[in-house]
């Protein structure tokens, strides 16, 4: 038995139409969709903290409340710019694990040099790594057998065997399963750090 006017149904199913098709506009629309805004814990804290604040103050106006609301945008500010600050005193180099590859992030500043032997299996760990930190400028270039980071000097030895020159270098990487007798290599040029990624045979990582 009908209930309800056909004109009345008529209506409900228009509407829901028109709901579903705004709904499914607003899901196509890529510029209400906010990404790569990095957030650490104590800023994840104060956001929380205004929100409240501003909530609360909306619904019911205090001047404690917006003495808390105004603290709150006043302490995220100037942590904001203490991390900037501190941002461009930074460098950090960041072997990454990326198996079949070398992934070498050299972070200077803002500034991220990408150092890697393959383009094609990079992954997502710079861009990653580029918004948690904030990095403005990104370059990226094919891995050389030396680098010097700092006051520091990296060798890096990859299928060819090739061995530094000097002795005592700070770091080695070890990279593409170089064919060396690692415990010759250690007493001969004696480096102070060594390592191996992941684009060496898991076999010879073993053996080493």
């Amino acid at each position: 038995m009908d209930l309800l006017p056909t004109f009345l149904v008529d209506g409900f199913n228009w509407t829901i139409k028109m709901m579903n098709s705004v709904i499914g506009w607003v899901a196509h629309q890529e510029g209400f969709i906010v990404k790569n805004i990095p957030f650490d814990s104590i800023q994840l804290i104060l956001g929380y903290l205004i929100i409240i604040a501003l909530v609360m103050f909306l619904s019911r106006p205090k001047w404690r409340v917006a003495l808390v609301l105004f603290g709150g945008v006043i302490i995220l500010q100037s942590w904001n710019i203490w991390n900037r600050a501190q941002l461009h005193k930074k460098e950090v180099v960041l072997l990454a694990h990326r198996s079949r590859n070398t992934v070498l992030l050299h972070q200077l500043g803002d500034s991220l040099s990408i150092i890697i032997s393959d383009s094609s299996n990079i992954g997502s760990i710079a861009n990653n790594y580029s918004i948690a930190k904030r990095i403005q400028k990104i370059d990226t270039s094919k891995i050389k057998n030396s680098y010097r980071l700092g006051d520091k000097n990296l060798f890096v030895v990859d299928s060819l065997g090739i061995l530094p020159l000097e002795e005592n270098p700070n770091y080695v990487l070890l990279i593409q399963s170089p064919k060396i007798n690692l415990d010759r290599f250690l007493d001969s040029i004696r480096p102070k750090t060594i390592f191996a990624d992941g684009s060496n045979y898991p076999s010879l990582i073993n053996i080493w």
